[in-house]
């Protein structure tokens, strides 16, 4: 921060199955030895799910 290092703590928790793989769907985390924490949960992960593949072509760029 301000060009200094910092620390941080991250505990990851409630672990669910999804597809064959555990995960983790809650992140908690801090500045190292602080008692302010940022948690993050998550509902629902999926995978291997499908996408149409123009979601990786290029965007089209107008010119001048």
């Amino acid at each position: 921060m301000r060009g200094a290092e910092r620390e941080y703590e991250t505990a990851l928790g409630d672990y669910k199955e999804v597809n064959g793989w555990f995960l983790p769907f809650s992140f908690e985390s801090s500045p190292k030895g602080s008692p302010d924490k940022i948690k993050i949960v998550y509902e629902k992960i999926e995978a291997n799910v499908s996408i149409d593949d123009s979601r990786f072509h290029m965007p089209v760029v107008k010119t001048q």
